[in-house]
């Protein structure tokens, strides 16, 4: 019944929608005004920022390559989404420095018109800002409540653009970016697990099935430390490479995040009754290690 409630509500307001919908995304970018503008006006980047986003092609057959380009004023191409079903045609209106606007007066079939993005990159007089900012309005007509129903998902699919996927994407050394990362959240790890043996009441360790920190055996206390340490010890290996421009495998940096991986599933198989959690430790270890070969392999390629 509550389900049936939302959902009239949800086609009540779709009534009463008479203006298109506005999504505004702000992001900050060590790029400067010209370098950001230059990467998103080029259609065969879009993929690698937007997660909806599956391939984008030239509208013009003759000139197939277009999308590597700029996108100049009058030019087409074509968006494809969820699994290459959806498409959108989009044609640049207006590209002039700190300025790109596309639009798409059909938009998505039976779902949305009227559909455009505007991409704003004020000129920064700060230069001792090291941020440059990028401003994103995003505006559509819904035609169908699916439209409407969308719009958290699209709030949510623009912020991860602009202020992850996009930085991620401009990154000249991802491999040492990924392991700055992975040392900050280890190293707050290792100390909210301090924290809850301390002061808390091992809710962390009795959630994974492993029993509450005072009744643990010496040799299990003192393995609850040094998995504390192994935290805060990866957070200070990453940092000292932090400035380091190769992209070379690093004994200190690498090793420590290995270390505190080895550390975490090994608590587990000795300490956890419970299976899922290891499988799950694994599993986490197990992406850590593929983003860590993806950073390394698109840092080899930047720098080739």
């Amino acid at each position: 019944m509550t389900l049936l409630k939302s959902l009239v509500l949800v086609v009540i307001c779709f009534v009463h929608v008479v203006t298109p919908i506005q999504l505004v995304t702000k992001a900050n970018s060590k790029l400067s005004a010209s370098q950001l503008q230059d990467f998103i006006s080029r259609p065969s980047n879009w993929p690698q920022i937007v997660a909806s986003s599956n391939g984008v092609e030239s509208s013009s057959s003759s000139s197939p390559n277009a999308i590597d380009m700029p996108l100049t004023k009058g030019t087409s191409v074509k968006e494809y989404f969820g699994l290459n079903l959806l498409s959108v045609n989009w044609t640049c209106r207006e590209s002039k420095p700190g300025r790109l606007l596309v639009e798409s007066p059909d938009g998505l079939d039976g779902i949305a018109d009227q559909c455009s993005m505007q991409f704003d990159f004020p000129q920064n007089d700060d230069d001792s800002s090291n941020k440059q900012e990028v401003l994103l309005t995003m505006a559509y007509n819904p035609i169908s409540p699916l439209a409407v129903l969308a719009t958290p998902i699209l709030v949510v699919d623009n912020w991860v653009a602009l202020n992850i996927l996009l930085p991620a994407a401009v990154d000249p050394n991802p491999l040492n970016s990924f392991r700055t990362l992975m040392g900050q959240l280890y190293g707050i790890a290792g100390v909210a697990h301090l924290a809850d043996i301390l002061a808390g009441e091992s809710v962390l360790f009795t959630s994974a099935g492993i029993p509450v920190y005072t009744d643990l055996p010496l040799v299990g206390q003192a393995y609850a430390w040094f998995w504390c340490a192994v935290g805060p010890l990866s957070y200070f290996a990453t940092s000292i490479r932090k400035e380091d421009p190769s992209n070379r495998p690093s004994l200190v940096a690498d090793g420590s995040l290995v270390l505190y991986g080895l550390v975490e599933v090994i608590g587990v198989i000795l300490a956890s009754t419970n299976s899922e959690v290891l499988i799950n430790a694994i599993a986490v270890q197990g992406i850590v290690s593929a983003a860590w070969i993806y950073s390394y392999k698109k840092g080899k390629a930047i720098i080739s």
